[in-house]
Parts: C-alpha cells; structure tokens; sequence
C-alpha cells in the first residue's frame, strides 16, 4: 500500500519526518529496527538518495548537496510503501 500524506505528519504510524519544511537536516524516524529502504527524489523523478538501513529506526539525512526546492522520500518498509513530500528551503 502507498500513502501520501502532508509532510511533516506520521504516515501509518509507522514513518515521521522532520522537520518539513527543512532548511538544513531532516530526521526521518520509522519507529522500527527491522530492514528499510530509503530513497529519495527530486522533482524531476530522478533518484538522488538510495540507503538499505538494518536496525536503526531512526536518521538524520543531510541536504547539503540538495538544491532548494520539493523532493519525494519513499521509504520501503516490511509490507508497505510509504511516500511524502521533502520540501528544502535553505
């Protein structure tokens, strides 16, 4: 199942992003240790952020190499897809 949802808001209970709008990191917490993927892109659809994390709930994602503007986090966790808006306004 995919959802999106407005940023900043947990996406089934399962996925917090903050904060969003950002103007430096975000912090995207999954609130579990069990495998996910992370990917992240621009609004171009291109993929610029792709990590498999295993057993770390929680990350902190840094947007020095990102250009201002809005960008898609997909996070592929244990039986779903869940997507959200980033929006980096440095």
């Amino acid at each position: 199942a995919s959802a999106i949802k407005s940023p900043g808001t947990f996406l089934a209970a399962r996925l917090d992003v903050y904060p969003n709008p950002s103007k430096g990191t975000f912090f995207v917490n999954t609130g579990q240790n069990e495998s996910y993927r992370l990917r992240i892109y621009d609004s171009k659809a291109n993929l610029i952020f792709d990590r498999q994390y295993e057993g770390i709930a929680a990350i902190d994602f840094s947007t020095e190499n990102l250009s201002r503007g809005l960008y898609i986090l997909r996070a592929e966790l244990p039986g779903e897809v869940l997507s959200t808006k980033l929006i980096y306004l440095p």
